[in-house]
């Protein structure tokens, strides 16, 4: 879609940076952004 529809998101991680340890490849992520909810 070219329009962000809401404030949540979720995926799967394809490719991380160097120094990262937290996440690899293949790690399911979601997000939701408090901030914007009684907008």
């Amino acid at each position: 879609m070219p329009a962000v529809i809401g404030m949540e998101g979720a995926g799967i991680i394809e490719a991380v940076g160097d120094g990262v340890v937290d996440f690899v490849e293949g790690d399911r992520v979601a997000y939701c952004m408090v901030l914007g909810a009684l907008c």
